[in-house]
């Protein structure tokens, strides 16, 4: 009742609905700021956006985009015909930062820093070295890249090969330790690779010197062809950290991203080699790790299998991979949910597509680290035909099981095969076992892909995308909510959070925020470019609680988004890291992995001081944020001399003067409410009322000098706007 008459209060000053906006004040680029070194299974590995390295015990190797490895072993360094050093596979190895080095020798140091654009390589010596005329360092080189220089050169070669991305050897600059520098050269037979400093130099060069070139690719755009796709996150909330994941020709990649939308950590490059391919990230707040699953093929046509591995939310150490048991068909489409509890059982789930064959899926223990995750059981849907019907695809999971304990599982079925499709959901347990399960869509639709995510355990909201008209080609968004009860879920009644007419709408992605949803999707605009939309629903339905918020509306092609709610990885608060691939549409079709913080509540609106406190009336305030949908809003009072008599809420201002006084809110438009303070009020769930504004007023039982109520003081009067 209390909601109802704040509405109406409201409803005669709310402004046209604002459109709300994302919070932070940009969209952050993931996949094209990301760099640096890790290590996978004791070796170093590390890259840029536009190529990998990895580090083996006798040498480097870079792989530009898309391309074939370039590996150099360092063999000899000399100085004129004096050998200086020999390498050697056994050479010592150390990692400090983006930087690993090679020990050479006493005093000389071979190092290789991974930066944003490639390899530095640089090889340092500490004194004067013996011998006379030029210093050179040689090294074999092994790749299907060739260069047709030969003999010595200094503006650099490029080694390349048909239908590959090449790959630059920069020119070799020498620097002494106080700051001359001379410029090198480098020679090329076609198996070694010497860089070379003039004898000059060295002779007259103050020790130590560094010889100077840069490997990297050659860099024609961010990404070409589109290689970077399916990104995924999750978060933690102890540790206040998102892990951002993602596939690039075949290798997956992870950065580490604070609260506040910044970068944590080196970029995480995962082994390199084979065909690994859509990671799903979970996080399990009680080991501070995150659970990565993807699909492991033996090359791009498979035979396809699931792994997964581990990836400290402290450091980025990345464990070693877990092959989980399953059917011995393909198996797609992996999905993970997690344990938002800081506490035991640390459990993890992934679920996935065996072809032709159903929904399969493990149950995960996730210990402390250093100890590697291992199956706990098999996921048990024996129970529920949907879910081993060879018509089943495509499922995902809840990102957490709340406090209950339980994962929903959706995924889309075809009815009758392959004409329609309707959206199966189980419920599970942190044991794997079946509790309940249910079928959901729109009567005579083509429903498909579907997300969810849930906020304790026993109430989930579960979008999808509907073809309401056969052979269309444009979806619209529909949402449920599900209900966990007495061993039956119980589904609400079916909304569409988007259907603009003629426009496909496609890819939702769900995370529950405490009570409320937000649901974000990919919206054509036209042709191919695709715009990405969000808007928050109402506590407990599907309802919009917000104006659509447009949150990337660039001529591209926006899809795949992925949400991640600090709720899902224990935190307490409202926000959440959107992430999503953007592609250009032109050649060479560049593409980056985007995020974009956004809030369920957000800041809300602004709460105005008026003044025109008198006696002992004290000082009136809010609990905020004043947002709609804030269903624990209140209005308070501190300071008071007594206790309240009531609250005055005005639609207008019509200063009512008595003594000392003032009674700010018009009592023509006020309603007068006789509660005591702090006074709950309920923000409805309603995009109209954005923009309204209400005047408030304490009315306090204290002395006040006010001839007419002497015992009436009054607090201070405040103006309410709600915002979003």
């Amino acid at each position: 009742m209390l909601s109802l008459l704040l509405s109406a209060s409201l409803a005669a000053t709310a402004a046209p609905p604002a459109l709300p906006s994302p919070i932070g004040d940009e969209t952050v680029p993931i996949w094209s700021r990301a760099f640096g070194l890790s290590s996978v299974d004791g070796e170093p590995v590390g890259g840029g956006p536009h190529y990998s390295a990895r580090f083996r015990s006798g040498g480097f190797e870079v792989t530009p985009a898309g391309g074939a490895p370039f590996t150099f072993t360092l063999e000899a360094i000399r100085r004129g015909e004096t050998g200086i050093a020999e390498g050697s596979p056994g050479a010592p190895r150390e990692v400090e930062g983006n930087v690993v080095r090679y020990l050479r020798g006493e005093g000389i140091v071979e190092s290789i820093e991974v930066t944003r654009d490639g390899v530095e390589h640089s090889v340092r010596f500490d004194a004067p070295l013996p011998g006379s005329g030029d210093l050179v360092v040689v090294g074999k080189i092994e790749s299907e890249l060739r260069s047709p220089v030969r003999g010595e050169v200094t503006e650099g070669i490029r080694f390349e090969k048909v239908g590959l991305p090449s790959l630059h050897v920069g020119g070799v600059t020498g620097i002494d330790a106080e700051g001359k520098r001379a410029a090198g050269w480098l020679r090329f037979d076609g198996t070694r690779l010497e860089y070379g400093l003039p004898a000059a130099f060295v002779d007259g060069a103050t020790f130590p010197i560094v010889l100077d070139p840069l490997i990297g690719p050659v860099i024609t755009s961010l990404d070409p062809m589109g290689y970077v796709r399916n990104p995924d996150v999750a978060f933690d909330a102890s540790l206040g950290i998102y892990l951002v994941v993602w596939d690039w020709v075949g290798i997956l990649r992870g950065q580490r991203v604070l609260a506040d939308g910044s970068l944590a950590g080196p970029l995480i490059v995962f082994p390199l080699g084979g065909e690994e391919k859509e990671p799903s990230v979970a996080g399990v707040e009680g080991s501070d790790r995150f659970v990565v699953a993807y699909r492991k093929g033996v090359s791009s046509l498979g035979p396809f299998s699931i792994e997964v591995r581990t990836v400290e939310g402290t450091n980025g150490a990345i464990s070693p991979p877990l092959a989980l048991p399953g059917c011995a068909s393909n198996r797609l489409h992996a999905d993970a949910g997690g344990d938002s509890l800081a506490a035991l059982p640390n459990r993890a789930i992934v679920v996935w597509e065996c072809a032709g064959a159903g929904i399969e899926g493990v149950v995960l223990d996730v210990p402390l680290a250093p100890n590697p995750p291992t199956v706990f059981g098999p996921l048990d849907l024996s129970a529920f035909a949907s879910a081993t019907s060879p018509d089943a695809h495509q499922p995902s999971v809840s990102k957490h099981a709340g406090t209950a304990g339980n994962w929903l599982v959706v995924w889309e079925r075809d009815f009758p095969p392959p004409m329609q499709r309707e959206i199966a959901l189980a419920a599970v347990n942190l044991a794997g076992g079946f509790l309940a399960g249910g079928l959901l869509g729109v009567p005579g639709a083509d429903d498909e892909d579907a997300d969810c995510d849930t906020s304790n355990g026993t109430h989930f909201v579960v979008a999808w995308e509907s073809e309401t008209t056969a052979g269309s080609f444009a979806n619209d968004i529909a949402c449920a909510t599900v209900q966990l009860s007495a061993g039956n879920l119980l589904p609400s009644s079916i909304q569409f959070v988007a259907n603009d007419a003629g426009q496909d709408e496609v890819d939702p992605a769900v995370a529950l925020a405490g009570t409320q949803a937000i649901v974000a999707w990919s919206n054509q605009a036209s042709g191919l470019d695709y715009d990405l939309a969000a808007v928050v629903l109402q506590a407990g339905g599907c309802a919009p609680c917000s104006p659509e918020i447009l949150v990337d509306g660039s001529p591209e092609h926006a899809r795949r988004p992925q949400i991640a709610s600090q709720w899902s990885g224990g935190g307490t608060n409202d926000e959440a890291l959107l992430v999503w691939q953007s592609s250009s549409l032109d050649p060479p079709f560049e593409a980056d992995v985007l995020a974009q913080r956004i809030e369920a509540l957000g800041p809300g609106g602004p709460v105005t001081p008026l003044g025109a406190g008198c006696g002992l009336g004290g000082t009136i305030g809010v609990n905020g944020p004043v947002a709609v949908g804030n269903a624990s809003f209140a209005i308070t009072l501190t300071g008071a001399g007594g206790p309240p008599l009531f609250l005055v809420l005005g639609a207008a201002v019509g200063p009512l003067p008595c003594g000392p006084c003032t009674l700010r809110p018009d009592l023509g438009t006020s309603l007068l409410l006789a509660f005591p303070a702090p006074l709950g009020l309920p923000i409805p769930c309603s995009p109209a009322l954005i923009g309204g504004s209400v005047h408030a007023q304490w009315v306090v039982l204290a002395p006040s000098g006010c001839p007419a109520f002497p015992f009436a003081s009054q607090s201070d009067a405040i103006t309410i706007t709600i915002g979003t």
